[in-house]
């Protein structure tokens, strides 16, 4: 998400690739259950089966320059859509008492195995102190440790503990019901529309910076 947003784990920002890529399943007739405990908590979430399911056709978006809405509310909205996603996982994650970039960094680490504070704070999209930060209220909770590098002991690894791994197996189970309540209702050619625009716009972004000159310009 951070991955994503800015990347959770592993093939999909992980809550970088995503928090979790399991989560637990039982089906029953038409409806299939998903239950996930943690916190002494069991979410179950029920999905009904639709035989009858219509797929969602572009024809239902807007076709015309007209009739969609002004770039300023376009902007907005993305930016909004981002924070939200942000504080639905910190909400969902509270129980673990935990925020999404330590998910974030704990599903990486899970899922890649020890790395150096540099490449997680590259990896998070966030400072170097503030990766520290983070760092070390998870080791403080015993979810990480940190190990000196064996070919170079001025650089520090980040490795996960046991009760790290215990803790990130309920994180990605959060991370997948979550992912899956945030696309629900969306079609295939809604999907790959978003990926479209969105990939466009990520060009678009990357271009702009690129072209920014290092310094202010002269007055």
């Amino acid at each position: 998400l951070l991955a994503e947003l800015g990347g959770l784990g592993g093939a999909q920002p992980g809550v970088g690739g995503g928090v979790g890529h399991v989560g637990v399943l039982q089906e029953s007739g038409d409806e299939t259950i998903s239950t996930i405990s943690s916190c002494n908590t069991v979410w179950q979430r029920t999905v009904c089966v639709h035989t009858c399911r219509r797929e969602r056709t572009m024809s239902n978006l807007t076709t015309h320059e007209l009739d969609s809405p002004p770039w300023l509310r376009v902007e907005s909205t993305l930016m909004a859509t981002a924070r939200l996603v942000r504080v639905a996982f910190d909400t969902r994650l509270a129980c673990l008492d935990l925020n999404l970039t330590q998910a974030s960094l704990l599903g990486y680490v899970n899922e890649f195995g020890a790395t150096t504070q540099t490449d997680l704070a590259d990896h998070l999209g966030i400072g170097r102190a503030a990766i520290g930060s983070v760092i070390d209220r998870l080791q403080a909770r015993g979810l990480v440790e940190r190990q000196p590098k064996p070919d170079d002991r001025r650089v520090w690894l980040v490795e996960i503990t046991d009760a790290g791994t215990r803790l990130a197996a309920q994180v990605n189970d959060v991370d997948q019901v979550l992912r899956a309540e945030l696309r629900n209702g969306l079609g295939r050619e809604e999907r790959q529309a978003l990926a479209w625009v969105m990939t466009r716009l990520q060009q678009n972004l990357a271009t702009a910076i690129a072209k920014t000159p290092i310094s202010p310009p002269q007055r």
